[in-house]
């Protein structure tokens, strides 16, 4: 409908509405005209009705008048938006719906440089009224510092492109803050504007700092490590960063590093890709991977390195870095090195060191047999009191530096911790009464009394029996030595509470005694009350040292109370095992009947009827006082090497064989031992070991080994005798 059709309407429209007044008035007066008296009567009686309703109907003539004037105007304004540019408007509006609700601050200026619009955003940021804003030049929020950032919108005007640039805004109460502005042209009704985005990037700025100083920090905790860092490309085999531990550990300049790839580090590329292999295969399973490797320095230096390696995994899981930390271990290395070089000397030292004492123990004992034992046989078999004492002073001798060569060999055992330990449930009350026994003579001899005296009645422990055994005898040895008047007593007593059992073995003397000053050192090695040349006893002063570790390791305690010229006593006190239980029933020791020769010869009236026994011996000393001292008990044959006495073994069945364990060149006693049981006749033959070796436990070593029994040069008659004959009797 155009603007004509419009004003037509609008005429006829008004010119019907007077018509139907001037109507609606001439048929009401000419009705009045024609009515009777009663109508009459009642229009005149209801005329203020009749004007009421005269009176509406004539508002509802005005009001659809009202709107059909309402409705022309409407339709003139709309006719005039139509007649004017449509995509403009829409596109105004639309401009006004998005800026209105923008997060950003939207301010559009002039090429004056004037505000012409903002947005809410813009208002409650910068504390304006829309008033205060509209109109003013936009230097109005840039702070005075950040001015100069105009010219990019000028800029902006000129290029006729968009800018993006950063600087300081300020608010109304003065307070300044960084946004980002992206300017750009854009035309309203056939205006040209400028619309400026700003964004306040405060909180991006914080971050960015705070990112950055975290960068430098890191960078810095980077390079101050001592161990060299790498950041590995394991695809691409290049290195993408490193810190100055590697720089200086390698030699290389950073540069250098970065642009190489990383087999540069391990001198091929074959080595390298070798390590990339076993890499990749081991970061498929863990994310972590370590080993030790050599790498090479810029200068051809090889050196070792501990190599920790960590897989780095992107956003994709995907595995992309590499971070290696390297330490350079040449300096653990070579200490390594010098420890195991160490080691290995010390080993070699204390295998020389228990070679030296165990050939030292043989060459020592081995010829104190030929002298004690000559020195026995002269003084049984001469009648010349001259030779019977000149026998006797030989066997003190000797029997006194065979006491110290076994103090020396037993001191050396504990210093090598070459001690094991057989715990077994003993008689205290007979074992402390056997070794006393043991020393009657002795104390005879210089005119003392011994006594043993047991407040014990039963007493039973779980100990090593030789080594409890050898506490005693050192401890009575001492005592004996050290007193040469009076009485040397051995109580045995027990120290019981509700809590722990004990016994207490205490070796009390009437001799020298020890001064306040020695008694805190009596224990230590080579020490004794008289020392120097000047000293007034014998001995090496490790009889009181062995007491002490032996002790220690029975974990049992030893304490001394001494006094000058009233003599010492010394305390021992050991775990108690209590008596009558059924599992600790200790059966009654079966008791040897001491070998009677002439018991023996009764019933070997005839030499060839006495046993046959083959000696194996490489000495001729040993072998002829082993001859002198088993005449009339035994038939003797000898062989001198492990091979001749395989022979006689396959020749002839014996009833016992003494073997030596060193038979000098060739197969050792332990090998012709083995090779008689397997290959002769003398499998079930007794085969007692001989030998002047006494370190390491020898002897359980050769019972394990097969052997029947064990006896150590130097040996008395006596004790021969008595080995040899109970596998006799048996």
């Amino acid at each position: 409908m155009d603007t004509t059709e419009l004003k037509k309407n609008k005429k006829s429209l008004i010119g019907i509405f007077f018509l139907l007044v001037i109507i609606i008035s001439i048929a009401a007066f000419f009705s009045l005209q024609f009515l009777d008296s009663f109508t009459a009567t009642i229009i005149l009686r209801n005329k203020n009705l009749l004007l009421f309703l005269l009176s509406l109907l004539l508002m509802l003539l005005f009001a659809v008048l009202f709107a059909f004037i309402h409705q022309k105007k409407s339709v003139e304004e709309l006719n005039k938006f139509i007649t004017s540019d449509v995509s403009e408007k829409a596109l105004l509006s639309h401009y006004q719906i998005i800026t209105r609700y923008a997060n950003d601050i939207i301010l559009l200026m002039d090429q004056k440089g004037l505000i012409v619009e903002v947005n809410q955003q813009a208002l409650r940021t910068y504390g304006y009224t829309r008033k205060e804003m509209v109109n003013q030049n936009v230097v109005l929020v840039f702070a005075p510092r950040s001015i100069r950032g105009m010219s990019k919108i000028v800029k902006a005007f000129e290029s006729r492109e968009g800018v993006i640039f950063e600087a300081v805004h300020r608010k109304k109460n003065g307070e300044e803050f960084p946004v980002e502005i992206s300017a750009r042209l854009i035309e309203i009704s056939g205006e040209t504007l400028i619309q400026n985005s700003i964004r306040d990037i405060s909180e991006k700025n914080k971050i960015v700092e705070e990112l950055e100083f975290s960068q430098t920090l890191l960078q810095k905790v980077f390079d101050s490590l001592e161990e060299a860092i790498f950041l590995i490309n394991p695809i691409e085999r290049k290195i993408e960063n490193v810190n100055h531990a590697a720089i200086k550990m390698f030699g290389y300049e950073k540069e250098e590093l970065l642009n190489r790839g990383s087999e540069i580090l391990f001198g091929d590329t074959s080595r390298f890709e070798l390590f990339i292999k076993q890499s990749f295969s081991i970061y498929s399973k863990q994310d972590f991977y370590e080993t030790e490797l050599t790498m090479q320095r810029k200068n051809g230096e090889v050196i070792p390195v501990y190599f920790y390696g960590k897989a780095l995994i992107d956003a994709k899981k995907k595995f992309s870095l590499i971070i290696g930390v390297i330490r350079d271990i040449s300096l653990i290395k070579k200490t390594e090195q010098t420890l195991i070089d160490a080691k290995n000397k010390a080993e070699e030292m204390n295998r020389l060191k228990s070679n030296f004492l165990s050939n030292m123990s043989h060459e020592l004992r081995t010829p104190l047999i030929s002298i004690l034992g000559f020195a026995e046989i002269m003084s049984d078999s001469s009648e010349d009191t001259t030779i019977q004492d000149s026998s006797r002073n030989i066997l003190q001798g000797g029997k006194r530096l065979l006491e110290t060569l076994n103090l020396i060999l037993q001191f050396s055992k504990i210093e090598a911790e070459k001690i094991t330990i057989s715990n077994k449930l003993i008689d205290v009350v007979s074992t402390v009464k056997t070794v006393t026994e043991k020393y009657k003579l002795f104390a005879a001899q210089k005119n003392l009394k011994l006594f043993f005296e047991n407040y014990a009645d039963e007493c039973y422990t779980e100990t090593d029996k030789e080594m409890f055994e050898e506490i005693i005898s050192q401890l009575l040895n001492n005592a004996l030595k050290f007193t040469e008047e009076g009485m040397v007593r051995v109580i045995l007593n027990k120290d019981e509470s509700d809590t722990e059992k004990y016994f207490t073995v205490e070796i009390a003397d009437t001799g020298i005694g020890i001064s306040s000053q020695y008694c805190s050192v009596i224990f230590d090695e080579f020490r004794q009350a008289s020392e120097g040349v000047s000293r007034g006893y014998e001995g090496l002063g490790l009889g009181l040292t062995i007491v002490k570790r032996y002790t220690s390791l029975l974990n049992g305690t030893v304490n001394l109370k001494s006094e000058i010229d009233k003599g010492s006593s010394f305390l021992l006190r050991f775990p108690m095992i209590e008596t009558g239980q059924p599992e600790l029933f200790v059966p009654p020791m079966e008791k040897k009947k001491p070998f009677s020769l002439t018991e023996f010869f009764k019933e070997t009236k005839f030499e060839n009827n006495l046993p046959l026994v083959l000696l194996v011996e490489d000495d001729p000393s040993t072998s002829d006082v082993i001859t002198i001292f088993l005449h009339q008990v035994c038939q003797l044959e000898y062989a001198n090497r492990s091979d001749k006495a395989l022979q006689k073994a396959v020749e002839k069945k014996f009833d016992v064989i003494l073997m030596d364990i060193n038979l000098g060149k060739g197969p050792g006693g332990k090998e012709a031992m083995e090779l008689i049981k397997k290959n002769t006749m003398n499998s079930e033959t007794p085969v007692i070991a001989v030998t002047a070796y006494a370190l390491d436990n020898e002897k359980q070593t050769l019972l394990a080994a097969g052997f029947a029994d064990y006896i150590s040069k130097p040996f008395n008659k006596l004790e021969i005798i008595e080995i040899l004959t109970s596998h006799l009797q048996k």
